[in-house]
């Protein structure tokens, strides 16, 4: 083949002992089916418990249960707002509009949307298998490496958190895109390129990380598609010249992946996820450890937990992990010729990570067991090829091999099934955490906040202390310590906490908020009255509370007028909020405005018409109209 188009669609010579390029024949019940099946098994039994779980409290709420266009269900005014509308840093509208068709199909029920996570998981698993065993004709191979993606412990949290309905949706695009590619390679289509594409955007409608898949598809060229010439004969200019013609088929995934990128910064700065607090050398450091990190946790999947805390920064150790990654990579690329599987494992996990890895702070947390989702992929690949081409051609050495694998799997099984128990409350969740990381103060503060809304102030106060403790400057644990100091009543203590949150973050409007209604009930009414104006100047939108108690705080200083538009704001607000409309009526009888009184009480009093405070006040004021 003389052209270069035809030199770079055609694949390379077999390398001895590589599997044959597999043919629809192989399609048969023993090759695709009966192991299917054996995934879907697997699985199952993994997540078996998870369909009993209901939500938890730690961004359920936001994505689902108080969000009102979703527990709506499908409508075309939900649909709309789902392409709309950002919502906790993300614009993801495949991810709201499955949420709203379940919902009108089964009610707000945690069950059903527990259950959909696992069905998506199970089809991506068979979809990693069917990848693989169509491409290479390696069923043993491509199982092992589908049932390690389907049973491994750190795909726990993207399966058994409703909210991860991102992961297993967008890698349910991704992979259906990848097997269409696998179809373009071989009959290059127009209809067929436009479905990678939609699925490509589909993917990214779920989830941002999937602006990685176009490094994927030129990763699957390298191997099994083996559209590059790769071979030990081959110079470099031949293979660059190869990887142009691919790199080119790929700019318009390319140019998608560009904008939706910009996009998911500029809305994670929006919903203040981009803070910037870690120093940019300490964020790559942590990069570097971050991609050690989860290949340790892959071999060794111990002590998992939600929110992992931030390492001090530690530069010997974050120069030798980087020093590893290069070695390591430069021994991918050496290998390649004899082992291109070994590049594109290798690869596929250091690309797709990219976008969560931390070189771009988003969140809190350095790394996350849900980012491993896709990534493990590409180590199970280069773990299972690897390990298959170092056992010799012997019946009984292949024989322990199977049986090894079939130990790891089962102990991975075990484990994973342990970890999504776990997640069966969000007691449960945060005191995993606790208990297997009693360090880990990020873990601590979600405990602390849990104890809180349920209005046990003494155990609240004990993990919020050792929060602050260990991170003086993290000013939402001096906040919460302060909330629960005053639970306690322990009024001084709790001030000391709250100018502390406000001196470290002085537009946390909460902050301001607490700082006033505490300031007010200990009769401090001067210094009140500023803290909850600047809660009110920070938030116009949400300060409901803000406005009620600063009209307070006026009405008990004598200046009933200037309370009384404090109270009409939160009328306007919230129109059924009734202390407001109470006070509102007080502050309007005390100007000599009756008539007024009258018809707020009268409109408190149809929404709850045995409000005593309200009945007697109308009485009195209209004993008194002429």
């Amino acid at each position: 083949m003389s052209s270069k188009r035809k030199r770079a669609r055609s694949p390379a010579a077999k390398p001895a002992g590589a599997p044959a390029i597999a043919s629809n024949s192989r399609s048969t019940l023993i090759t695709f089916v009966v192991p299917a099946l054996g995934l879907a098994i697997a699985a199952a039994w993994v997540f078996a418990a998870v369909v009993h779980f209901g939500f938890v409290d730690f961004d359920d709420p936001v994505m689902v249960t108080d969000n009102p266009h979703v527990t709506a269900g499908l409508s075309a005014a939900n649909v709309a707002w789902a392409f709309t509308h950002f919502q906790a840093g993300y614009w993801i509208p495949a991810v709201w509009i499955s949420y709203m068709l379940e919902i009108s199909l089964f009610g707000v029920n945690a069950g059903a949307l527990h259950a959909t996570n696992v069905a998506i998981h199970i089809v991506n698993a068979i979809l990693v298998f069917a990848l693989l065993e169509r491409t290479t004709g390696a069923t043993v191979r491509s199982w092992l490496v589908a049932a390690v993606f389907a049973v491994h412990p750190l795909h726990v949290e993207s399966v058994a958190w409703i909210t991860e309905r991102k992961d297993v949706l967008s890698t349910l695009f991704w992979l259906s895109a990848l097997h269409v590619y696998v179809s373009w390679t071989r009959s290059r289509t127009a209809g067929r390129y436009a479905a990678i594409l939609l699925l490509f955007i589909g993917g990214l409608m779920a989830k941002p990380m999937a602006v990685t898949l176009p490094a994927t598809l030129l990763l699957l060229d390298i191997w099994p598609l083996r559209r590059i010439t790769w071979s030990e004969a081959s110079d470099w200019n031949t293979r660059w010249r190869d990887l142009w013609l691919l790199v080119r088929e790929k700019i318009p995934f390319a140019a998608v992946s560009i904008i939706f990128s910009a996009v998911a910064v500029v809305t994670q700065q929006g919903a203040g996820a981009m803070n910037g607090w870690v120093p940019w050398y300490d964020r790559l450091g942590n990069a570097a450890l971050g991609y050690v990190t989860y290949l340790f946790r892959t071999v060794w999947p111990t002590r998992l937990v939600l929110l992992y805390p931030y390492p001090a920064p530690h530069l010997v150790p974050a120069l030798a992990a980087g020093i590893a990654l290069l070695v390591a990579t430069a021994a991918a690329v050496w290998i390649a010729p004899r082992r291109p599987y070994v590049l594109m494992g290798w690869l596929w996990y250091l690309l797709t990570l990219v976008p969560v890895i931390g070189f771009v702070q988003v969140g809190i947390q350095p790394t996350a067991d849900r980012f491993t989702y896709v990534p493990l992929i590409g180590i199970a690949v280069l773990a299972v090829w690897s390990l298959a081409d170092a056992v010799p051609d012997r019946r009984a050495l292949q024989r322990s091999a199977v049986a090894a694998a079939a130990v790891v799997l089962a102990a991975c099984a075990f484990v994973a099934r342990a970890q999504a128990a776990t997640w069966e409350t969000t007691l449960g969740l945060w005191q995993h955490a606790i208990d297997v990381m009693p360090d880990n103060y990020l873990a601590q503060y979600q405990y602390g906040q849990l104890m809180l809304q349920q209005r046990r102030p003494d155990e609240a106060v004990k993990h919020l202390s050792l929060v602050v403790d260990a991170l003086p400057d993290f000013a939402d644990g001096h906040l919460s310590l302060g909330v629960a100091l005053q639970q306690e009543d322990k009024r001084p203590e709790a001030i000391a906490e709250l100018h502390t949150a406000i001196r470290l973050n002085p537009s946390a409007a909460e902050a301001h908020l607490a700082l006033g209604m505490l300031l007010a009930s200990s009769d401090q009414l001067d210094a009140a009255a500023p803290e909850l104006a600047e809660a009110i100047r920070l938030d116009p939108d949400h300060a409901v509370e803000a406005q009620q108690n600063l009209g307070i705080v006026l009405a008990l200083q004598n200046r009933p007028a200037e309370a009384i538009p404090h109270f009409q704001e939160a009328i306007r607000l919230s129109p059924d909020y009734e202390p407001a409309r109470f006070n509102l009526a007080v502050a309007l009888a005390n100007t000599g405005r009756r008539l007024q009184a009258i018809d707020e009480l009268d409109a408190l009093l149809r929404l709850d018409p045995g409000h005593q405070d309200a009945l007697n006040l109308l009485k009195s004021l209209r004993g008194g109209v002429h």
